[in-house]
Parts: C-alpha cells; structure tokens; sequence
C-alpha cells in the first residue's frame, strides 16, 4: 500500500506573535493581523511556502463573530476575507492550496454551558461564508476539545463542497476535555464525509 504525506503548516499564531514582537508590534488577537498587520501574515505564509508546504492555513482561526464583536470593531468577513486572501494571492500560481483554518469557540455549549447548538451554527456559518466567499480551497476545523461543537462546524463546512479536515485536541488520558475518545471522534465524523480526521 503506497502512501502520500502532505506537508501542512503549524504553530500559525504562536509563530505570528514572533513575527510581531520582532517587529516591536505588541501580541494582539493574531486575526487582526489581517488588517492591522497583513505583512506579517504575508511573511507567516512565504516562510512555509519556502519550507515546503503543500497546505496552508489562512490566519482565520480564531476570527468567530464572538471573538471578533469583543476584541475589535471589525466585521467577521472583513477578518477572515482579509486573511484568506493575502495566503491565497502569495500562494497564487505556486499549487500549494489555500486553507481556511475554524476554531473552538470559547463559549460552551449547552447543557454544559449556556450556548445553544442554534446559536453556535449561525456563528460557523457566517464565518465560513466569508471563508468560501473569500475562496479558500479547503477547510480545516482544528484543535476542538469538544465534539459536539465540532460536529457542527464540520456540518457547516460540508455544505460548502469543499474538502474538510478536522483535528481534535487530546489530554494525556486519551481523551479531549469533554470525554470524547478518538473512536468517538472517527464515529460521529466519518459519516458526515469529512475527507481527513
């Protein structure tokens, strides 16, 4: 059985906070980067284009319509349309692939916490709007402890007939935060179709 390794990237926001202090700009929220900053973002992406990725994540992570209402003025699409797009026009021509990276939300969701799973998808959708719309290539949903919440931005994410990815963040236990063991994981997800857990 042959197998194809891709090379993805890594570390985005830590790595974009040494971008910043090198340039003697304080640690912010990293999505406003995207505007405030965009060449640190641009710089972020050539260093992994030169390193050899195959995949790279737009700066979008944490760019969700709570976060973004509480750190900034901005709207979520001008955030995460920003990010997309100075990855996406670095890459262009190279065939290294533009991907939208989603997320946990610091809210929980109910019944542990006061989020309500409607509420929780309004707030993906808007932010994978703006990703797709922007024209990522792909989306990775990306180091949730909790599967519920991931399930439902994995939902979101496939209706976009893009690839999605999803990645979960374990404890030493084996599993997340919540209790969701990675058979738990590949369960609930593999039947959305999601192209890589």
């Amino acid at each position: 059985m042959s197998r194809k390794i891709t090379l993805l990237d890594g570390a985005v926001g830590t790595t974009l906070w040494n971008i910043a202090e090198a340039h003697g700009v304080p640690k912010i929220p990293v999505w406003r980067y995207n505007i405030e900053h965009p060449e640190f973002v641009g710089e972020l992406t050539e260093k992994y284009l030169e390193a050899g990725s195959e995949i790279i994540l737009a700066n979008t992570f944490g760019a969700n319509g709570p976060s973004v209402k509480h750190s900034s003025d901005y709207k979520v699409a001008e955030v995460v349309s920003a990010g997309v797009k100075i990855t996406k026009n670095i890459l262009s021509g190279t065939g290294v692939k533009t991907c939208m990276s989603v997320g946990p939300l610091t809210q929980i969701l109910e019944p542990y916490g006061d989020l309500e799973e409607d509420e929780c998808r309004a707030i993906y959708e808007e932010m994978i709007k703006a990703g797709v719309d922007a024209g990522c290539d792909m989306i990775m949903i990306q180091t949730f402890m909790d599967l519920a919440m991931m399930k439902i931005a994995a939902e979101v994410a496939k209706t976009t007939g893009l690839p999605v990815f999803c990645s979960m963040t374990f404890e030493k236990v084996g599993k997340t935060m919540f209790g969701n063991s990675v058979q738990d994981t590949i369960d609930e997800l593999t039947p959305l179709g999601i192209d890589a857990i």
